[in-house]
């Protein structure tokens, strides 16, 4: 294993047959309006070139995400029928906890083999949103137990919301755009966190998949692989690569609704994991979706006579809850007629 440099802010690390690249985003909110230009002139091309990064020096507190890996593993350990108390089924708005094979992704016929827990932003039932009955806006269903699961959710569901909108601000910046410019699109959005456990699947006849081969969502996301390797990413040629467990970074893969914003020249990552043969695996994932009816269609910098409009316009809502409904079993379909998180 080894590691070379690439630019000021980029380097790429080497792990058996996988390169990935790694941006150093100690600079991400310098106040010198030079370096986060250059920052985001070598992020842009990295996201261009490969679809997703490494985020190292990310800010996010270390004891913040040892205690949710704490806390995270107590709450897998709960017996069954506390964590289906909190079934997703029982939420009106698409929060709690889901079981193996709940979901399944795009085009894949198999449930994937995880077990999940989801959170979203924290509005109460008198939000004016919640009240129009906007889908998936509204408050979040918690566990009793364990204790500490709640307030240190929230405090990382913060610190990934701050990360992630600082990041596109960044892509804005690069884009020849206000940095400021997603600012109104983000202050109210459908970002999730999940945490999720992968079971061992080495004692299965069949190679077990923690989630199917699909693209996020959003404009960007991040993962945390918290224990083992798992993660996988398709390169451009459609062939697999493990992304390996660098200590203190977040993988970020380009989502869906980059991809359509930029008309194409930045592609969503397409990733599925694979779970360990002897080993369980836990991750955190982090899915920055701008607000409900925040509407995505290509960024005039990004059309000309040569390279017309390729994307029909739709809106951040739409686009996720469409998803939903064609993942999730208790959503009536679950025929992978949609993107799944990972």
């Amino acid at each position: 294993m080894s590691s070379s440099s690439s630019g000021s802010f980029v380097r790429l690390h080497h792990s058996g047959n996988s390169t990935v690249p790694v941006v150093d985003l100690a600079h991400l909110r310098d106040p010198d309006p030079m370096i986060r230009t250059e920052l985001a002139d070598q992020l842009s091309d990295t996201c261009r070139k490969w679809g997703f990064f490494y985020a190292e020096n990310h800010g996010v507190p270390d004891a913040l995400l040892q205690r949710t890996r704490s806390t995270v593993d107590e709450f897998f350990a709960l017996p069954q029928g506390k964590k289906n108390a909190i079934h997703i089924s029982k939420s009106a708005y698409h929060r709690g906890y889901f079981p193996e094979y709940e979901e399944n992704a795009l085009g894949n016929d198999e449930k994937d083999l995880k077990e999940g827990f989801d959170m979203a932003l924290e509005l109460p039932e008198e939000d004016p949103a919640v009240l129009a009955g906007v889908p998936c806006y509204g408050p979040n269903t918690w566990p009793s137990e364990p204790v500490d699961f709640r307030p240190t959710l929230q405090s990382l569901y913060s610190e990934l919301r701050s990360f992630c909108a600082a990041v596109v601000g960044l892509f804005a910046r690069s884009f020849g755009l206000p940095e400021e410019f997603f600012v109104p699109h983000i202050d109210k959005p459908m970002c999730q966190l999940r945490v999720v456990r992968y079971p061992a699947g080495g004692e299965l006849s069949v190679p077990s998949t923690g989630c199917g081969a699909h693209t996020d969502y959003g404009l960007v996301s991040t993962i945390w692989q918290m224990d083992y390797e798992g993660l996988e990413i398709q390169q451009s040629d459609e062939t697999w690569i493990s992304a390996p467990v660098i200590e203190d970074t977040l993988v970020c893969p380009i989502g869906d609704a980059t991809e359509i914003l930029t008309n194409g020249t930045w592609h969503a990552t397409v990733h599925r994991v694979i779970n360990h043969p002897t080993a369980v695996r836990h991750a955190t994932a982090f899915f920055f979706d701008p607000n409900y009816d925040y509407l995505i269609s290509p960024l005039d910098v990004f059309i000309s006579p040569e390279h017309s409009s390729a994307y029909m316009p739709t809106t951040m809502g739409e686009h996720v809850t469409s998803g939903f409904d064609g993942t999730f079993a208790y959503r009536g379909s679950a025929r992978g007629e949609g993107s799944a998180h990972v």
